[in-house]
């Protein structure tokens, strides 16, 4: 029987070569679907694969009369209802290390443009009037990273290049299971991390218990002038209370690629924004779209996936 296959957003040609070369497989590749296209023509799919621009929630699920599989090219399931996906029999896959190594160096590039004042330095020359800014060293800071996944341990590994200490903060994570390679990296409390860091750096998903992680509250536990980086997700910090750190000199500077232009925060002198690019290499998009391809058709009743 013939399974049918929606692409929704752009997938790297690599990943629809696999799927349009299985037998008895059926590839539709819409990368500019409407939701309302959607949500006419999803229950003739078994399958379904998206990244971030395409968001499956209750109202279109309900319509999916057939889907047994949805796959998300990337980490972040926050743009598909998964309880309701699941309350259905269908399976919710993604790829939460094929991004990783992209946006931990991002991370890091961040860090480094924070640090040195880059963006100020950059302006200044390009008006014609060059600055000597002066920035700080990475080598002998502190780096704490709230949240110790796949991206918080390549963000630790590349920060210790750089001659800096690190903390973690991830309570999910049981100190026990933690390979003894990784053991380098302290996992200690909030609070002590917040204390000590002269960067923080953001690297969990956005859940119900993440929303507005970062708040005023919090922001008055951090290190007096730290820097503070968030490649995960907007919704994790309270832009008003980081503007708010920022001019009073409890936050020295705030780096982002996640945050939607136009924003009041992204004018602040002291911010840095990028327009969501951490897993925009091609080494990260073909893995994600390779991987996800691989696991989709794995999953496929009766789909023996000749790989």
């Amino acid at each position: 029987m013939v399974k049918h296959i929606l692409v929704c957003d752009p997938l790297e040609p690599s990943a629809l070569e696999l799927l349009k070369r299985q037998q008895k497989i059926d590839v539709h590749y819409q990368p500019d679907i409407s939701p309302e296209e959607l949500k006419k023509t999803i229950a003739t799919y078994d399958a379904v694969i998206v990244r971030s621009r395409t968001t499956l929630r209750r109202d279109t699920l309900e319509r999916a009369t057939r889907l047994k599989v949805i796959g998300r090219a990337g980490t972040g399931l926050d743009n598909i209802d998964v309880d309701f996906a699941r309350e259905r029999g269908i399976q919710v896959l993604n790829t939460p290390g094929a991004n990783a190594n992209a946006v931990a160096e991002l991370t890091l590039i961040l860090m480094l443009m924070l640090a040195r004042n880059i963006v100020p330095a950059l302006d200044s020359l390009k008006a014609g009037k060059p600055l000597k800014v002066k920035g700080i060293e990475l080598q002998g800071k502190t780096l704490g990273l709230i949240g110790f996944g796949n991206i918080g341990r390549l963000v630790a590994q590349l920060a210790r290049g750089f001659g800096m200490g690190v903390l973690a903060h991830d309570p999910l994570i049981d100190p026990n299971q933690i390979p003894e390679a990784l053991r380098v990296v302290p996992l200690c409390s909030l609070d002590e991390l917040l204390s000590q860091s002269n960067f923080v750096s953001l690297h969990v998903p956005l859940l119900e218990s993440t929303r507005q992680l970062v708040n005023e509250g919090l922001l008055e536990r951090f290190k007096r002038g730290a820097y503070l980086v968030n490649t995960a997700r907007a919704d994790l910090i309270d832009d008003a209370a980081v503007l708010k750190a920022l001019e009073a000199g409890q936050l020295a500077g705030y780096a982002t690629d996640v945050h939607e232009a136009g924003e009041p925060l992204l004018a602040h002198r002291k911010v840095i924004a990028t327009p969501h690019i951490g897993a925009s290499t091609g080494e990260a998009q073909r893995r994600a779209g390779e991987e996800i391809a691989a696991l989709v058709l794995a999953a496929l009743p009766d789909q023996n996936g000749d790989l």
